[in-house]
């Protein structure tokens, strides 16, 4: 079984062009998402997924230069993207990562790939449900949900997708309080607004964290930001 994390990256974004670049403690967004990915001690492949366009040439650089794989496509295609990384890197499962989500739950995703490993055969694993329980953004699932991505030509988001899936492994449910009570702090950095925040929380512990659990303590800890 070959499990993986793809990183999906542009510069170009829409509604806040080189969102990517953003520095949270002096290091940008997308370096802070790829060094967090180093630490997915049950991954077999992290795979940094970018575009064709020229103005993506330095993430391809940036790949190299963490020893991670890297593959380009359209830039409008996600699903494309992600398709093509599971097939060059013969992937059973993947786990779809943002490149706006600087902070994601380490512990998180490592007890998830290892519930893949230990009862494999579901089509979608989460931690806890993403679209309900904002920041965790841990599934994983199974290659052939990005073939059917592929199939209907979508750009939805791969949770979206992967919802209505019958074969579901679900470690936590929202009727876990001590999960909901964990999350605290939305993880998908949007808005300049949200950076300005987290490097507040950051300045505040003196060091980038590698537990989420640090983040959500400073920030209760701080009496005005």
């Amino acid at each position: 079984m070959k499990i993986g994390v793809i990183v999906l990256a542009r510069s170009n974004f829409g509604r806040w062009p080189d969102k990517i670049k953003a520095k949270l403690a002096g290091v940008s967004m997308i370096e802070r998402v790829i060094e967090r990915t180093i630490h997915l001690h049950e991954m077999d492949k992290i795979i940094l997924s970018t575009t064709d366009y020229p103005e993506d040439k330095w993430l391809i650089d940036l790949a190299g230069r963490y020893g991670i794989e890297c593959i380009t496509g359209p830039p409008d295609d996600r699903g494309l993207r992600y398709y093509e990384a599971v097939k060059k890197y013969s992937l059973d499962y993947f786990m779809p990562m943002p490149s706006n989500n600087p902070l994601f739950d380490i512990e998180a995703l490592n007890l998830t790939t290892a519930a893949v490993r230990e009862k494999p055969g579901y089509d979608y694993y989460a931690y806890a449900h993403a679209h309900n329980i904002g920041g965790v953004l841990t599934h994983i699932v199974d290659k052939k949900i990005i073939e059917q991505y592929k199939k209907t030509g979508t750009d939805q988001e791969m949770w979206f997708l992967s919802k209505e899936t019958r074969k579901l492994f679900l470690l936590h449910g929202l009727d876990n309080l001590e999960i909901r009570n964990k999350y605290l702090i939305d993880l998908n950095v949007a808005y300049p607004l949200h950076v300005a925040i987290l490097n507040k929380v950051i300045e505040h512990i003196g060091y980038y964290p590698l537990r989420y659990e640090e983040l959500v303590e400073a920030f209760m800890e701080m009496k005005e930001l």
